[in-house]
């Protein structure tokens, strides 16, 4: 049993499926009877993000990652991760409308069993569909291979130039009569003019260090379930080439015409690879300063509160700062806004005092204040969080960590 939580809670944190091993893959009831090849009884293994309600003793609910074993003889278990633990939600029959690697094919769950164990509330009897390939629902078994290859529109085939392989990125994508001027001009790299956009992999660790500073033509588009990034590298300026007297309207408007494809092709690269989770993360001044504070080796920052007025500051006390900063980031959007906007009222400060700078959450809203500790420079954020807390209500949650880890009430 404890080799099957292992690989559920691996699979739940988005891990490589080497968690599925032939052993991790078992059931406690399925193992005595296990044939030497277990996997052979599993037909698929799909993960979804907050995909099922937990009720709590006090009546709370909170959406729980949930990982559904598929069997070759038509059954399902359902597991819910909660707190590190994986609990058996509900077992049942399924069916499948298309098949288990089509995009949009619908999976029915017909739940005949609920084994809540103590921690998932849910009803039986019940049916249950998912769209296969749908944001937050990806196969981790059998393993998804991400391609490397951009769908081009057919009007485009004779107008571009697709390497893979290059610079240690998956694929990019160049305007090929640009490469041609560009040669015909003599100039150094004629190969990369053009360039419309390229998309790479990186890890966890290269991420959160990109995170920490300016990424400029670098956007982060998907995660997959080894736990690796897919970043858009796009030019920040313009990448165009003719020669003498080539930049004509017409030129310019098609130029228009590929980059507005191009902006689409990345979306396009996440939806036809089903291994791949779509997730941004916003970059703007306030998320680079709490990136700094969970990913940033010798970080100095602390956290205000009139709660804990009389206590001073508090300090970070060896309290890991990363799922704040994850729940404050992660497909959110910070949007510099007039000051004029402003609002009233208390404030939970997040300070670097060693830059001399500060944040400010305001209570009840979705503001967020840059002042710097001399007042000379002011910015004001409109704050959108993908999980739809308020900015000021994770830092509240973060200072009340902040202060039991350092001995307040």
């Amino acid at each position: 049993m404890k080799k099957l939580l292992a690989g559920i809670l691996m699979a739940a944190m988005l891990l490589s499926l080497a968690a599925f091993s032939v052993a991790g893959a078992q059931t406690a009831e399925a193992a005595d009877e296990a044939e030497e090849d277990p996997l052979s009884e599993i037909a698929a293994i799909y993960f979804a993000g907050a995909a099922q309600p937990i009720s709590r003793e006090d009546g709370s609910e909170d959406p729980a990652d949930t990982v559904i074993y598929l069997y070759q003889d038509g059954s399902y278990r359902q597991y819910v991760m909660v707190e590190g633990a994986a609990g058996l939600y509900g077992e049942g029959e399924y069916s499948i409308d298309g098949s288990f690697t089509e995009k949009g094919s619908v999976l029915t769950l017909r739940r005949d069993k609920k084994s809540a164990e103590g921690i998932a509330a849910g009803d039986k009897d019940s049916s249950h569909e998912y769209v296969i390939g749908e944001p937050g629902f990806i196969r981790i078994y059998p393993e998804p291979v991400i391609g490397q290859e951009v769908s081009i529109p057919e009007e485009y085939a004779d107008e571009l130039i697709v390497k893979t392989g290059e610079d240690d990125l998956l694929v990019s994508v160049y305007e090929k009569a640009s490469v041609e001027a560009a040669a015909a001009e003599g100039m150094e790299d004629a190969e990369s003019a053009g360039w419309l956009f390229s998309i790479g992999k990186v890890t966890a660790e290269e991420l959160h260090a990109m995170l920490c500073q300016d990424m400029s033509g670098r956007e982060v588009i998907a995660k997959d379930v080894e736990g690796n990034f897919y970043i858009c590298y796009h030019p920040t300026d313009v990448q165009l080439v003719r020669e003498d007297g080539g930049y004509t309207e017409e030129v310019l408007a098609h130029w228009g015409e590929l980059n507005e494809w191009a902006a689409s092709a990345r979306t396009a690269f996440v939806n036809n690879n089903d291994g791949l989770l779509p997730v941004t993360y916003d970059n703007s001044d306030p998320a680079m300063a709490l990136s700094r504070a969970a990913w940033e080796d010798g970080a100095s920052y602390e956290i205000r509160t009139l709660e804990y007025a009389q206590h001073g500051s508090l300090a970070p006390a060896g309290v890991d700062a990363a799922p704040y900063v994850e729940r404050l980031i992660r497909d959110a959007k910070y949007e510099y806004v007039d000051t004029e906007e402003t609002p009233d009222g208390e404030y939970i400060v997040l300070a670097f005092p060693e830059e001399d700078l500060r944040y400010d959450f305001f209570l009840g809203g979705d503001y967020v204040r840059r002042t710097d500790d001399d007042g000379s420079i002011e910015q004001l954020y409109r704050v959108t969080l993908g999980g739809g807390d308020s900015p000021s209500a994770v830092l509240r949650e973060w200072a009340k960590d902040l202060a039991a880890a350092n001995g307040l009430s």
